[in-house]
């Protein structure tokens, strides 16, 4: 499901509990953009591994979401230490593609690899994969003669402007503790406070070996829930800022415009049920998605 609100406009950075860097890209789902993505994935690892060897290897994902744009993910594996100096300058070679757009070599090199990636028949897997998401996504993908031609019509400039358009709005990651080397200021956060507000109706006292620290409260509100952390810290997310809500079993994860989260885990609380039910009544059905296995409560939880 695709989200009815996504989070603070960008282009900015934003500190996670991670210890690698990355940069994250939404845009019209169109060839020039995935074409625009390949090209800079090429040139972080041409640059940043073998001329300038600060990372291991770069990861790159394009994921397709429901409302027709799809999401670009640039992961540098590197040293921590060096997070802030990787991401400045992948962050640079995002804004030289961007201005500059790609090469004639660099529209050959895309093509000849896709084209060799076609003719071995070991690609038909990875093309029913693609069919598959594309398929969820509520669309069909093309055939390879289509896709072809219509990689081929790009010119350098449809390359620049699909990726220019997308940048706009980006995310650069580092983790936290860090400051980047970009010069973009940083996007607000989760806007913790100290005090549980008035009409909070806070559930009953932790179970027994619950898993939630001691010191912590679970409360809902008319429009919301929210969640008192070890350190006394108030996370809230209302209904209307609500952007996701993870689902495993009894278990909600909501996740909020500021990306704030909080986890209700019917385990930890006396009248834990009761919370879930708050949710699920007042969170819109549609932002309701399956926690993955790798993104279980227990991971969850570490990252508070």
């Amino acid at each position: 499901p695709t989200p009815a609100q996504r989070g603070p406009a960008g282009p900015g950075w934003v500190p996670v509990d991670s210890p690698l860097p990355g940069l994250g890209i939404v845009g019209k789902d169109t060839a020039a953009l995935r074409v625009a993505g390949r090209v800079l994935a090429d040139r972080c690892r041409e640059t940043l591994r073998r001329d300038e060897a600060v990372v291991y290897d770069l990861t790159y994902k394009a994921v397709a979401v429901g409302d027709g744009t799809r999401h670009l993910s640039f992961g540098p594996e590197c040293r921590r230490e060096l997070a802030g100096r990787v991401a400045g300058r992948v962050w640079e070679l995002a804004t030289e593609l961007a201005e500059r757009g790609p090469c004639a070599e660099d529209l050959a090199h895309d093509l000849a690899g896709l084209r060799a990636m076609l003719a071995d028949p070991r690609s038909v897997v990875g093309e029913a994969y693609l069919a598959a998401s594309e398929h969820v996504a509520g669309r069909e993908r093309s055939g390879r003669v289509e896709m072809l031609a219509e990689i081929e019509a790009l010119t350098a400039e449809d390359v620049r402007l699909a990726f220019a358009e997308a940048l706009s709005d980006a995310y650069v990651v580092v983790p936290d503790g860090t400051r980047p080397a970009v010069p973009l200021a940083q996007i607000p956060g989760c806007a913790a406070s100290r005090t549980v507000p008035e009409r909070a109706d806070v559930l009953k006292r932790r179970r027994f070996r619950s898993g939630a620290p001691a010191g912590t409260a679970l409360f809902t509100l008319p429009d919301g829930i929210g969640l008192r952390d070890e350190d006394g810290d108030v996370h809230i997310v209302r209904w209307a800022d609500c952007v996701g809500v993870g689902v495993e079993d009894d278990v909600r994860v909501v996740t909020g415009r500021d990306r704030c989260w909080v986890l209700v885990d019917p385990a930890d609380w006396r009248d834990g049920e009761r919370a879930v039910r708050h949710v699920d009544a007042g969170a819109d059905p549609g932002l309701r998605y399956a926690l993955r296995h790798d993104d279980g409560v227990a991971d969850l939880r570490l990252m508070g």
